[in-house]
């Protein structure tokens, strides 16, 4: 891809007080033929992937970085400017300058989930989008826990990978946790049928936590009881997102 081919540490695209890094790739492509070249943003604060433009066809987008620029939609996050030095748009190879906005940004998931007393390993997805306006939910799902077992899901503004109750920490601190939920499944016998869902969005416009704001990073960890296992606990992987406006 010449991951790295232009870099430019810029001002803050997500309004968390610390600049952010714009990273090109000119040869980023899905078919050879393509090559739309693609610009990824880093958090200045944690280090985390946070976005990603692609070009169009024969961009070769990221060739040059001119950072950020004023906020031109009125979402209240700056927008950035790259070069496609190769665009057909105007002729060909007549080069392009592209204007960005950060959002939407899709979750992802990271880090590694702990194999449970029955073999299982417990799996966190999402479905919607995080949003501090919307009136749609984010739900942050998990799955292959125990069933019938009290378990919780909890996060941070940092990632981590830390040793803990025998799996990994997949966030930092502080940590905060949401309230306690049954996982479910078969009513009778222990199995992998556990599943817990929590509608992420709700707890945002709730104003429990002020730190929910538009242009947060947060990652999340969904626990569980496992009384078999030596530590009696069980834990996903990590979820990581972005809070859109």
């Amino acid at each position: 891809m010449h991951f790295g081919a232009a870099v430019c540490a810029c001002s803050d695209v997500n309004k968390d007080g610390v600049g952010d890094i714009l990273v090109g790739a000119p040869d980023y492509f899905s078919t050879p033929q393509t090559l739309p070249g693609a610009v990824f943003i880093f958090s200045g604060k944690t280090g985390a992937p946070i976005g990603k433009a692609v070009g169009a066809n024969h961009d070769r987008l990221g060739v040059g970085l001119g950072g950020t620029v004023n906020d031109h939609d009125g979402d209240e996050f700056p927008e950035f400017v790259v070069a496609g030095p190769l665009s057909d748009a105007g002729g060909t190879d007549g080069g392009v300058l592209k204007c960005y906005r950060l959002f939407p940004v899709v979750p992802g998931t990271y880090c590694t989930g702990k194999v449970n007393s029955l073999g299982c390993t417990p799996s966190i997805s999402f479905s919607g989008s995080p949003s501090a306006s919307s009136g749609a939910p984010f739900l942050i799902n998990a799955s292959n826990f125990i069933s019938q077992k009290t378990g919780l899901l909890f996060y941070a503004h940092q990632p981590a990978s830390a040793a803990f109750q025998g799996g990994f920490k997949c966030v930092g601190n502080p940590t905060l946790r949401t309230p306690p939920q049954n996982s479910g499944g078969s009513a009778s016998g222990s199995d992998c049928t556990g599943t817990y869902s929590y509608d992420f969005n709700a707890r945002i416009q709730s104003g429990v936590d002020p730190t929910l704001v538009a242009g947060a990073e947060v990652f999340a960890q969904y626990w569980g009881r496992d009384p078999a296992s030596l530590s009696t606990t069980s834990l996903s992987n990590a979820a990581r997102f972005l809070i859109h406006p």
